[in-house]
């Protein structure tokens, strides 16, 4: 059920007389920050209908933070291991704007919905296991709705919790089930149940190809970037944004400018003086005038504009990272006599979305490490979308470290947009010595060797520096080397 809450204001600053409808006195402001919602939420039987998965447990409209519980083996290995990291970085995929708090362990939880993934022998097993005869009354019943390779069920102890489950007769056919997750379209099916046939998956992610991240030197329309056409009206329309990100790396020319193709659209009748502002990370940049002068002498014969204006922007206004383009239009009518109305309905602008913004030649090269830069764009991960450069490494395959690196996968996923088809999950950091490795764990035992030299220690109070700033620019060298003794010679 979707809900729209709309307010709308009637305001006049006279009793009798005309008033101009734009004049800044006419304002009401309201705080958001300050202003709340109080919603009673009743929890429903979960329909038992693939459908669920995206209507039910994981929408992307819901504003209720969902926590939901991963069960894994006993022992899990690494094909455990990525099958439910997969599967959560789907989800960061799929939400986007949602955050989704992440348990992890070897029982079902009846509090929370759960995701379980396994070979056919072994589910029904931990199924009947874990639920009592009362609660899984038919057998052959609740048999039937695990035919599938992806079944969603309601908790036999809570039905108001999901069972997702994922399960195969074989590794090879669930990892295709798994790998299938973000691709189908689960709205179009009713049933309990559903079997994976076949799934694509996409070719090897080439670098710094991340959906909303903005290459160099390429022009990428608005409509690749989440925008599409889109028309201001009245005087004082809302204003409209898209968001977009660059990578950290990207060292541009100081003098550089981003440029920005606007295609706007405009009836005759808006007055010379009206106006589009455009605006990059909320700092104004540029304004371009609605007026065609070149062809007013054809305004005769048309009755709109259609033109193209480029707004060349200095590179200093976008940031490493996360970025947000917003268009801002004010139009005024032509005016009337005194106390005539205007008709706002007149006052139309389009931007189209075959509009583009084009990056600059850019050298790559950046001094690593800054948090700030895996937050805002999950970099240096995000240089190959499909994350084939990054590993996850486990310290120990404990519950709280299994869901620290489901939650990993999740951001990870979320900011990049993309599915983990090629990250690597492991406890063994010895065999991801080629990739830009993620240390998930305590702070002692494996996760304590394996930064055994490393220039910082952590310890309880934080994160230690044991490389003095003087050495990272100055060296010593011996006297009398024989290099030295060598070049005087």
């Amino acid at each position: 059920m979707k809900i729209i809450i709309v307010f709308r204001a009637n305001q006049h600053y006279i009793i009798e007389g005309c008033e101009d409808e734009t004049a800044p006195e006419l304002w009401t402001e309201l705080d958001i920050k300050n202003s709340y919602i109080d919603l009673v939420i009743k929890e429903k039987v979960v329909p038992e209908q693939i459908t669920s998965i995206f209507s039910y447990i994981f929408d992307q409209k819901s504003i209720v933070k969902e926590t939901v519980n991963f069960v894994f083996p006993a022992t899990p290995d690494e094909k455990d291991l990525f099958r439910n990291s997969f599967l959560a970085g789907s989800l960061g995929k799929y939400l986007s704007y949602r955050d989704l708090e992440i348990t992890a362990g070897n029982t079902i939880d009846n509090e929370k919905d759960n995701i379980i993934i396994g070979l056919r022998s072994t589910i029904k097993a931990r199924l009947l296991e874990h639920f009592t005869p009362e609660q899984i009354a038919d057998l052959e019943e609740f048999d039937a709705k695990l035919q599938g390779n992806v079944s969603l069920l309601a908790n036999p102890a809570n039905p108001t919790r999901a069972l997702v489950i994922f399960t195969a007769s074989t590794d090879a056919e669930l990892n295709k089930s798994v790998l299938a997750f973000p691709s189908l379209d689960f709205t179009a099916y009713t049933d309990t149940s559903i079997f994976i046939k076949d799934n694509v998956i996409p070719e090897p992610s080439s670098p710094y190809s991340a959906p909303n991240f903005i290459p160099i030197n390429e022009e990428i329309s608005f409509k690749e970037l989440g925008l599409e056409t889109t028309t201001f009206s009245d005087m004082i329309p809302p204003t409209e944004r898209f968001k977009y990100k660059v990578y950290p790396d990207h060292n541009f020319d100081p003098k550089s400018q981003i440029k920005i193709h606007l295609h706007l659209i405009y009836p005759k009748v808006v007055r010379f003086d009206s106006i589009m502002n455009v605006f990059s990370n909320e700092v104004f940049v540029h304004q371009v005038a609605l007026e065609n002068k070149e062809r007013v002498k054809d305004s005769k014969l048309q009755e709109w504009f259609d033109i193209d204006r480029v707004a060349e922007i200095p590179i200093y206004q976008i940031n490493k990272g996360n970025n947000e383009l917003s268009f801002e239009s004010r139009m005024i009518p032509f005016k009337k006599g005194k106390c005539e109305m205007y008709n706002k309905e007149n006052l139309q602008v389009t931007l189209v979305d075959d509009s583009y913004i084009k990056l600059p030649s850019a050298n790559r090269w950046i001094e690593m490490p800054y948090l700030n830069y895996i937050a805002s764009a999950a970099y240096p991960y995000s240089i190959y979308p499909d994350l084939s450069d990054t590993a996850i490494v486990l310290a120990e395959l404990t519950p709280s470290t299994l869901a620290s690196s489901l939650q990993v996968a999740f951001f990870l996923a979320k900011h990049i947009d993309y599915p983990p088809y090629r990250l690597t999950v492991t406890p063994n950091i010895g065999s991801v010595k080629d990739k830009h490795i993620i240390l998930v764990g305590s702070s002692n035992g494996a996760t304590k060797n394996a930064l055994a030299g490393a220039p910082f220690e952590i310890t309880a109070s934080g994160v230690e520096k044991k490389t003095r700033l003087v050495d990272k620019f100055f060296g010593t060298l011996p006297f009398f080397s024989k290099d030295r003794l060598e070049k005087k010679r």
